[in-house]
């Protein structure tokens, strides 16, 4: 059957099409428009849609494992409950896209726009997310254990509940992130920028947040056990303010509530004469310097 035929048939009987798919597997569907096109239940498994148009399409529940979706349009399209396993969408455009509870584990979504995207419940383990472009993306309750998330854009997204277990999110943008109660346990954050991101309740343990920008974050009850490249301090605060030491490479950057300093700010801060409260800014100060210590340990 010729392309134009397939796309035809795909567009006018989908019961159909899937029945003559089974015959004709590796269907060539690449640059393809099917606009608007529904697609429920389609079995599309090991399609070519190379730069196919798939803007406000219906795909929910269709079969795409292992099939390629590279460069492709699907803003707004609905894939929720589709399976997308191993399936390539390198550079595709999947912005305010429905992908609720989708199986996108193994898939390749590196350089993708995923802005604005649903992605709560969906699988995205084992998933090449790096340089994808999540900002404002939904990803609460979503598997995303061993993901490259590598220099991902992750600002504003929520990650309320999100398993990121041994994720790497290194170089991350992570700024106004929700990540209340996620498990980030042996996630990779060197260098991430998790500027103001919510981390309340967290489990940062085994991660590793050297380099991280943690200005203005939320570390809430926390759990930083055995976290690499970062320490914290309690007890010296009256009000139950932690201090925390983060691994930077021209020395610690220092965190305490709203402030985020060089040591050398940090002591000349807590340190200096016009300090209001003069026994606090000492126990602050003591602080610093038994962080830093630990550091150097």
């Amino acid at each position: 059957m010729e392309k134009s035929e397939w796309i035809e048939l795909l567009k006018t009987n989908v019961a159909e099409f899937n029945r003559q798919y089974l015959e004709w597997r590796n269907a060539d569907l690449s640059n393809a428009d099917l606009y608007n096109a529904d697609l429920f239940n389609a079995d599309l498994f090991s399609a070519n849609l190379f730069s196919a148009n798939l803007f406000s399409v219906n795909l929910s529940s269709a079969n795409l494992s292992n099939a390629d979706l590279s460069n492709a349009s699907l803003s707004n399209a609905d894939l929720s409950n589709a399976d997308l396993y191993n399936a390539n969408l390198f550079n595709a455009d999947l912005s305010r896209a429905n992908l609720f509870s989708a199986d996108l584990s193994k898939a390749s979504l590196s350089n993708a726009d995923l802005s604005f995207a649903d992605l709560s419940n969906a699988d995205l383990s084992n998933t090449n997310l790096s340089n994808a472009n999540l900002f404002n993306a939904n990803l609460s309750s979503a598997d995303l254990s061993n993901a490259d998330l590598s220099n991902a854009n992750l600002s504003n997204a929520n990650l309320f509940n999100a398993d990121l277990s041994s994720a790497n999110l290194s170089n991350a943008n992570l700024s106004n992130a929700s990540l209340s109660n996620a498990n980030l346990f042996s996630a990779d954050l060197s260098s991430a920028n998790l500027f103001s991101a919510n981390l309340s309740s967290v489990n940062l343990s085994n991660a590793d947040l050297s380099f991280a920008n943690l200005s203005r974050a939320d570390l809430f009850s926390a759990n930083l056990y055995n976290a690499k490249g970062i320490v914290m301090i309690s007890g010296h605060d009256k009000r139950g303010w932690q201090l925390y030491a983060v691994k930077w490479e021209d020395g610690p950057r220092i965190k305490g509530g709203c402030r985020w300093f060089t040591v050398e700010e940090a002591l000349a801060h807590w340190g200096g004469k016009n300090y209001p409260d003069k026994e606090l800014g000492q126990r602050w100060v003591a602080a610093v310097n038994f962080a830093v210590a630990m550091m150097v340990e």
